[in-house]
C-alpha cells in the first residue's frame, strides 16, 4: 500500500469499526416487567414479561418484592415501589432507578446511575459501589 492510499484505507477501517460498534452498542431500551410472585427470584426467566432482563433494559418491578441473589447484571434502570432484596451477585444501573425499600444482606449494588430508596431499609452485609449515588428518603 502506498502513502496515497493509506488514508483511504484508514478511514474505511474507522467507518467499518464505527458501524459495528453502533450496531452492537446502540441497542434501544426494552421495557421488561415483573410478572412473577411476590418475593420471587430475579434470575427466573418466567418471572419476567419477556425473559430475563439484560443490559439495555428498563425494568419495572411494580409493587412486588423481588430477590436478586446471583450473577452480575447491568441494566439501564429499575423502578418499583416494593422491596428489593439483594443476597448475592451484583446489580448495576446506568440510569436513575428507584425502589420502595431495600434489604441488602449480601452482594453488591453498583452503577453510574442514581438509586433512590423510598422506604425502610436494612443493610447487614454486602456493598454499594460505583459512581452513582444512593439516596434513602
Amino acid at each position: 500500500m502506498n502513502s496515497a492510499t493509506r488514508p483511504y484505507h484508514l478511514l474505511r477501517a474507522v467507518a467499518v469499526a464505527a458501524a459495528l460498534v453502533g450496531s452492537v452498542g446502540g441497542a434501544s431500551s426494552v421495557p421488561v416487567s415483573w410478572v412473577g410472585p411476590n418475593n420471587g427470584y430475579w434470575d427466573v426467566a418466567g418471572n419476567w414479561s419477556s425473559g430475563l432482563p439484560s443490559f439495555a433494559d428498563e425494568v419495572t418491578l411494580s409493587s412486588f418484592d423481588t430477590i436478586f441473589n446471583t450473577g452480575v447484571l447491568s441494566l439501564r434502570s429499575y423502578v418499583g415501589s416494593g422491596r428489593l432484596t439483594i443476597t448475592g451477585g451484583t446489580l448495576q444501573n446506568s440510569e436513575a432507578s428507584m425502589v420502595g425499600a431495600l434489604a441488602l444482606s449480601g452482594g453488591v449494588i453498583s452503577g453510574t446511575g442514581a438509586l433512590t430508596v423510598g422506604g425502610p431499609s436494612t443493610w447487614s452485609s454486602g456493598a454499594m459501589t460505583g459512581a452513582g449515588s444512593t439516596t434513602f428518603s
